[in-house]
This record gives C-alpha cells, structure tokens and sequence, in this order.
C-alpha cells in the first residue's frame, strides 16, 4: 500500500494587536482624597498603573471658633495640619484643629472663666456667702452690718465679680425718745442719715433738744429744765423782806416774815417758773 501522508503542522498563535487596541483604565479618588489614577494594559497583559490617590489638603484655615481669636497654622495646609488659637479675655480653653480629608477636625472650645476667688469685702457688710464652685454665673451675697441697709450680690461673669447693691447708713424712723418735757419733734416719719430734728419743750420748761441720725439712731443733745423764777413772789398781804434774790431755781425756796403789827410769815417755793 501506499505510504500515509504526513501529519499537519499545528496553527500559528493569532498576531498581538495593533498598539490602538491596548486597554486603558481610570479611576476616582474617594472623598478626602485627590490624584488622578489610570492603569494601562499591555501587549503582554500586564498593568501599569500611574498616579495615586492621597489624603486632601485643607484649603482654608479652620473657620472662626466662638470666643477666640484668629487660628494659628503653618503655611501649608496639608493633611495633618494642626492649629491653635487663644482664648479671649474672659475665657479659658485649648482649642485646636487638624486637616483630615481636606476638611478640619476641631478639639477643645473657649468657655467662660471661672472666679477664682470670692468678690472683695463689701463696705459695711459682712463676708459675701458664696457656692462652692464659683463657675460663670455662680452668685454671691452679703449681709449688711448693723446700722446698715440693702441687699448687696455679686455674679461670676468673664472670670471676674459683678457687683450690684451695696450697704448704705440705715434712716431714722419716727421721733427721737429720752428728752423729758420735749415736745413737737419735727422729724417726720423717716430721716436719712445724717439729718437732722429739734423739738422745744412744754410750758414750764426752757432749753430744747436737737438728735442727729447715725446708723438707723437718734443721737440727741439738750434737754428742757425747768424754768426759774424771777424776783420775789407776791400776793401775801402784809409780807415783807423777801429773801429770794433776783432768780431762784426750779425747787429752790425763800420766806419772809411780816410788817409790824403782824405776826407769823410766808415760804414761796419755785415751781414751772411760778413760786
């Protein structure tokens, strides 16, 4: 028989594509982050990838914080960036930001001081009661010495004391007392410190009294004595040589006897003025 035909040679591999048939890829950044990545596939089915996608910076500084004043940060903004700022007067805190994904992370605040220790002594008042935590707002009183008026308090406010009220000299309520015979005060129904009221004195009596008012009291000075009287008394038929001289004092007494041709005598006391 005859001899059977060789076998047949295998196929060719297909020819690699044309360079305008390489693939190419691109992707986007997740929020936060910016680049601009691509990949590229080559003839031999491998990827190149160029680019990369990195944390975003900040733009701006971080927006005003309450109560403080303007940030501190370094000239690059980059992520992980961080700023401070200061307080203003009144307030305390340690306020900071740092960058994160092109946006700024903000810690700490500035609230409002605290006092650090009770208001000072009030004129004329006791010592101020006080909580026990003397935060903004906290509130104080104090109680008036004696002779003194109101209602003095005190508030906590930007670190430092706000005090309203204050003790003032009590007034002097109605008429003064202790002067015997006084009559007619003028004084009215309330008097201030410092003012003053006299009053005279009833029939019989001379003199007067003027009080002045201190600490919510009546001081008084003068009194109303009784009056003396004058020369010698009358109306005793046939008396003569009074002993009373020119005045005599309330109490005080003098006789005298008779014309000739009488017997017995008189004795005149001195009573109101009067004997």
């Amino acid at each position: 028989p005859p001899p059977s035909p060789p076998p047949s040679p295998p196929p060719s591999p297909p020819p690699p594509p044309p360079p305008s048939a390489l693939r190419t890829c691109s992707a986007t950044c997740s929020a936060g982050y910016i680049g601009n990545p691509g990949a590229t596939c080559d003839s031999l089915g491998h990827w190149t990838v160029t680019g990369a996608c990195s944390e975003a910076p900040c733009t701006n500084n971080p927006p005003a914080m309450a109560n403080s004043g303007a940030w501190a940060c370094p000239s690059s903004l980059l992520a992980g960036a961080t700023c401070n700022a200061t307080c203003n007067t009144g307030y305390t805190g340690n306020p900071n930001a740092t960058c994160s994904l092109g946006n700024w992370t903000m810690t700490g605040a500035c609230i409002e001081a605290p006092c650090a220790d009770p208001p000072r002594a009030l004129n004329n008042s006791g010592a101020w009661a006080c909580p026990s935590s003397l935060l903004a707002g906290a509130t104080c009183n104090a109680t008036c010495n004696t002779g003194y008026t109101g209602n003095p308090d005190a508030m906590c406010s930007l670190g430092n004391w706000t005090v309203t009220g204050a003790c003032t000299e009590s007034p002097c309520v109605g008429n003064p007392g202790g002067v015997a015979q006084a009559v007619n005060w003028a004084c009215g129904t309330s008097t201030n410190a410092g003012g003053t009221c006299t009053t005279g004195c009833v029939a019989g009596f001379t003199g007067g009294a003027t009080a002045t008012c201190a600490l919510g009291q009546w001081n008084v000075t003068g009194a109303c004595t009784e009056l003396p009287c004058v020369g010698n008394p009358g109306g005793v038929a046939q008396a003569v040589n009074w002993a009373c001289g020119t005045s005599t004092n309330a109490g005080g007494t003098c006789t005298t006897g008779c014309v000739a041709g009488y017997t017995g005598g008189a004795t005149a006391t001195c009573a109101l003025g009067q004997w």
